[in-house]
């Protein structure tokens, strides 16, 4: 009913401190203390779709894949269908990622307190892509309008200029972005 009732629908199995929540063609996905869990009935009932004892702080779907960001440093990816859940590469730091994004082939993760990490697809190892951040406490990631951008701290939004090989800042240029979305190429 577009948010005018609000009922509580978290399972006590869920641990219910929901980190975040994505939502593809089938229903919504919450990642909690204790993994991922999925509702298809609006709520009325979750099932655990993976990750159980993982802190999982960042959920995005991205071309019909779900990606989760762990608190432990990992980012794992799943789709309807799949067994199981795949870590993508390996070489992040123990940090929360607090966000993962793909653009041009090549994903992106964000970890709180450890900056931005790069992966081109196909790649095994992330490597370190923050250079330039004003911080490395990066708290969001998207791609939107064919840009990346990310949430640093107290430092606002930064956008990667691709073309320069460096990070800029834009007009939200100070306090503190916790989470950042993109709405249909609109950031």
């Amino acid at each position: 009913d577009q948010g005018d009732t609000w009922l509580a629908t978290a399972d006590a199995a869920m641990d219910v401190f929901v980190h975040e929540l994505e939502a593809d063609a089938g229903g919504v996905c919450a990642g909690t203390w204790n993994g991922v869990w999925r509702t298809e009935d609006q709520g009325a009932t979750w099932q655990a779709v993976g990750l159980q004892g993982e802190g999982v702080f960042s959920l995005d779907c991205i071309g019909g894949r779900h990606y989760a960001g762990t608190y432990g440093g990992a980012v794992w990816h799943w789709a309807a269908g799949d067994e199981a859940w795949t870590q993508l590469g390996s070489g992040l730091p123990a940090a929360c990622v607090q966000g993962v994004a793909l653009l041009d082939g090549v994903y992106y993760a964000a970890l709180g307190g450890a900056g931005v990490y790069a992966l081109p697809e196909g790649d095994a190892a992330w490597t370190e892509a923050g250079a330039g951040l004003p911080s490395q406490d990066c708290w969001s990631l998207v791609a939107s309008g064919g840009d990346l951008f990310v949430a640093v701290g107290n430092e606002g939004v930064w956008r990667w200029n691709a073309a320069d090989g460096a990070w800029e800042a834009t007009a939200l240029d100070g306090g503190w972005i916790l989470r950042l979305a993109d709405l249909d190429g609109l950031l």
